[in-house]
């Protein structure tokens, strides 16, 4: 393992080819190409999101892979959690009106075992959720951790784009 100093913040998608990205089958190129139904990781400007807004940032879009139950999972490099807040906001795709999934973060201290940072079940209900987790009071600031993006279909091959918007660890 490297261990990255990441100063008091850690934005994930300028970051997206430090992780490892996998399905069930092996890894995958990053970056990915949209649609690819390996699975894919992209980041996209202005996205349109499952309520019908455009959100005026960037976000880390995931499909997992086109299969029954299909997953794709992220896991980037450890870093040396500032402290402060893992916050995100994750829900289905625009247009995706099939998508339902399970979709989260995982986080291993020291290569430790992966343990749940937080997680949802989606679907295209129209309504987004917020991901706000307090690394400092979970006892992570100043520690070597690995966090893992993880998005699982939970039905059939295909209709399930997500995503993350802005997800970062800031104070």
């Amino acid at each position: 393992y490297v261990k990255i100093d990441v100063g008091n913040q850690y934005d994930f998608i300028n970051n997206l080819c430090s992780a490892s990205w996998r399905n069930s089958d092996g890894l995958l190129y990053c970056l990915s190409k949209q649609d690819d139904p390996q699975g894919f990781a992209v980041v996209i400007q202005s996205p349109m999101v499952e309520n019908g807004l455009i959100d005026d940032g960037q976000a880390l879009i995931m499909q997992p892979q086109q299969v029954t139950d299909g997953k794709i999972t992220g896991r980037y490099n450890p870093i040396i959690v500032p402290g402060g807040h893992l916050r995100t906001i994750v829900g289905c795709m625009y247009g995706y009106k099939l998508c339902k999934v399970k979709m989260g973060i995982t986080y291993s201290v020291d290569g430790g075992p992966d343990l749940p940072l937080d997680d949802s079940n989606e679907w295209y209900d129209g309504f987004t959720n917020k991901f706000d987790t307090n690394l400092s009071k979970m006892g992570l600031e100043g520690k070597s951790v690995a966090f893992t993006f993880y998005v699982v279909a939970d039905h059939g091959p295909t209709g399930d784009e997500v995503f993350w918007l802005d997800p970062k660890i800031s104070p």
